[in-house]
Order: structure tokens, then sequence, then C-alpha cells
């Protein structure tokens, strides 16, 4: 997608409100946040991850704005972008068959969807955590800040 194109479709994004998208759609979306985050915190945890932390962290006068999820540390924001991708790929836990559970051709409930989450992410930011951003989560539309969602998935 072009530069322009996509500054458009973020501008548009930023405008929408969740009381103008069908509930099933935004019931599904936090599904699918949920998953998709359960499986990045778990992957920052990953060996090979870790080594990457540790080579951006030696990185001197860089931006240090961005947090990545399921580590402590803070880091540059493009950098954050690349490290949270491999994070979420790291463990496998992609699509590789159609008959994966998880996958559209066989979905996971709702209550699957969160205790996957919490198995994956809790060990890392810990449990308390976890289930605290599991009920903000639920509760997404009524939520005034994004901070607050994203300062519970760094560990304490």
């Amino acid at each position: 997608m072009a530069e322009k194109e996509f500054l458009d479709f973020c501008s548009f994004l930023s405008g929408v409100s969740l009381a103008s998208v069908p509930q099933s759609v935004v019931d599904h979306a936090k599904l699918v946040l949920l998953d998709t985050l359960g499986v990045v915190i778990a992957g920052s945890q990953n060996a090979e991850v870790d080594k990457i932390a540790k080579h951006l962290c030696l990185i001197g006068n860089r931006d240090r704005s961005a947090t990545w999820l399921g580590r402590q540390e803070r880091f540059n924001p493009l950098d954050t972008a690349l490290v949270s991708g491999i994070s979420g790929s790291s463990l496998e836990y992609e699509e590789g068959n159609s008959r994966a559970m998880g996958h559209p051709l066989n979905p996971l409930t709702g209550e699957e969807v969160s205790q996957k989450f919490l198995s994956l992410a809790g060990p890392v930011i810990g449990d308390k955590r976890a289930e605290q951003f599991l009920e903000k989560l639920k509760n997404l539309e009524s939520e005034k800040h994004i901070q607050e969602l994203t300062a519970l998935l760094r560990p304490a």
C-alpha cells in the first residue's frame, strides 16, 4: 500500500467510533486482538527474540518511547514494530495447517481464546495483570485511554 493511501486509511480508522461498528464485528476484533497479543507476549521471551532485544539495547542515542509487549524495556518505535512481528511469529502459532485450532475452518471459542491468552501471557506479565487486561478488553468500549491497557502488557 502506498504511503498516502496508508495514511488516509489510518486517518479514517482514527475517526471511527466503536458505536458505529456492529457489535459482532467488535466482539470478533477483541478475540483476534487477544489471540495476537498472547502470542506476541509469549514470543517476546523466546531466546532468539531475547538476543535481538539485547542487541537493540546496545544501540545508543535512539528514541525509546515505544513499549514492546511482554518486555520491561522501551525501544525505538520502528524497532518495536519489527520485533513485535518477530515475537508473534517466533512460536509458530500461525495458520500453517488448515485443520489447526484457531484456523477459520476450525475456530476457537471466545473462552478458548481467553484461556490461550492467559496461558501465554500470564507467565510473562503475571497472571493478575493478564486477567486485568482480559477484563479491560471485554469492556474496551468504556476505556478512556489505551495506555491503561498497554501498561498491563509489560511485566510488573
